[in-house]
């Protein structure tokens, strides 16, 4: 059951990285090619932080696709959606509450 628990968090933790990190990035200087970079090394230290702990699933659609390819159980897999979900759900939150207009000077 702890271990369950943990594994739900390291999936909430690595969606909540990701999500933050880009919508930050995004709110911040609106470059895509900027935005893309920060997705791709939110994502790279996501995986670095979850893979060992949860296998690094961090998105729904690849928890999906697990469950749908038999790899993952239905059970475990939609806790690990519902995880994942609220931690992007938190990161947005968070990163509207954050992207005040104080973020302006960074433009």
């Amino acid at each position: 059951m702890a271990l369950e628990i943990k594994k739900c968090m390291a999936e909430f933790l690595g969606s909540f990285i990701l999500v933050l990190a880009v919508a930050m990035m995004a709110a911040a200087t609106g470059n895509v090619f900027i935005v893309a970079l920060t997705n791709g090394i939110a994502l790279l230290a996501a995986i670095f932080i979850t893979l060992r702990i949860s296998g690094a699933q961090i998105t729904p659609v690849v928890t999906l696709a697990l469950i749908l390819a038999e790899k993952e159980e239905p059970a475990r897999g939609v806790s690990f959606i519902v995880s994942q979900l609220i931690g992007g759900l938190a990161a947005s939150c968070s990163s509207c509450s954050a992207a005040t207009p104080s973020l302006a000077f960074l433009r």
